[in-house]
């Protein structure tokens, strides 16, 4: 439903679609093809909100402001099922995880990806085409142009919806019988699906899901990063990465048995190393692999000889 505040009326271009169980309140202006969910809440009561083109805001997300602010979700960005928006800005053809938060004064950089349940605090500035995780939320790596075309795929979905909502979609009269599921669709595993709802046909026949959290997927195309670029996400990483040939990857944390297998082998290795000019190191140091253009943080590694160090 639009309601107006203090005179100020919701602002909705005709391609778009908004749920009659969404509440759209005061200074709201949305564009062309954006998808309001049902128990979406956009109050721009106490300033202004701009849904950009292309958008969509997904079920039971809120859209809210400080008084004066300006909320401004730019061309193409998908709000996650259950997200919040207070006061900040979310660039172009960003992704929110669902269940995500995005305080007063932040920024999130152009084709960033926030992964699902993160808290990114009040002011905050994320570069852009960051992946973002955490509480609060840290940027952990790139988003690859692989990642980034996985997403633009997913809100294609969405900016097609309205139209099918339009010309599909409405609620069933009162009294009407539906109709039973039949015995043979009981048991759905082979049957195939063939659902396509954006218009333009993908040149591969992978799946599209629902972009809910990319961070961690596989990619075919990775963008290069220099080595500069790594040093720099490292220093603000709350996480361990490792860098192989211009590619970035998040290391995994090691689990108990893991830990003790490395203690056992680092105390082993001590013991063989006694009386040698070797020292045994643990995995908290990274070491350079030139042959290889690779930044690691090995299990254990033995260093013979004078210890030669990367820019210190």
């Amino acid at each position: 439903m639009l309601y107006e505040f203090k005179g100020h009326r919701p602002s909705v271009d005709p391609s778009a679609f908004v749920h009659p169980q969404a509440a759209v309140t005061g200074n709201v202006t949305i564009g062309r093809n954006v998808y309001i969910g049902p128990g979406a809440a956009i109050r721009g009561d106490w300033g202004g909100i701009v849904i950009e083109d292309g958008c969509n805001v997904q079920e039971n997300c809120t859209i809210h402001m400080f008084p004066g602010v300006v909320v401004r979700l730019k061309e193409g960005a998908h709000i996650g099922h259950g997200a919040i928006v207070h006061g900040a800005v979310i660039g172009r053809n960003c992704l929110i995880g669902m269940n995500s938060v995005i305080m007063d004064n932040a920024e999130i950089g152009d084709e960033s990806i926030v992964g699902a349940m993160s808290f990114v605090k009040e002011g905050e500035k994320i570069p852009a085409r960051s992946v973002v995780v955490g509480n609060p939320a840290k940027v952990v790596k790139a988003v690859s142009d692989g990642m980034l075309q996985w997403k633009t795929s997913g809100t294609a979905i969405y900016q097609a919806l309205p139209e099918e909502m339009r010309d599909h979609w409405g609620p069933l009269e009162e009294g009407v019988q539906l109709p039973s599921r039949p015995k043979e669709s009981k048991s759905p595993q082979n049957k195939r699906y063939d659902y396509q709802p954006w218009k333009e046909r993908r040149t591969d026949e992978r799946n599209v899901s629902e972009p809910a959290a990319a961070y961690g997927r596989g990619d075919e195309e990775e963008r290069h990063h220099s080595i500069e670029e790594y040093f720099m996400m490292e220093k603000e990483s709350d996480f361990k990465l490792e860098y192989h040939k211009g590619q970035i990857r998040v290391m995994a944390s090691a689990k108990f048995d893991h830990n003790i297998i490395c203690t056992n082998l680092q105390f082993r290795l001590r013991l063989r190393l006694d009386g040698k000019p070797c020292e045994s190191i643990a995995g908290a140091m990274r070491v350079f692999v030139e042959k290889e253009d690779l930044f690691t943080y090995p299990d254990a590694m033995i260093v013979c000889g004078e210890p030669e160090f990367y820019e210190n």
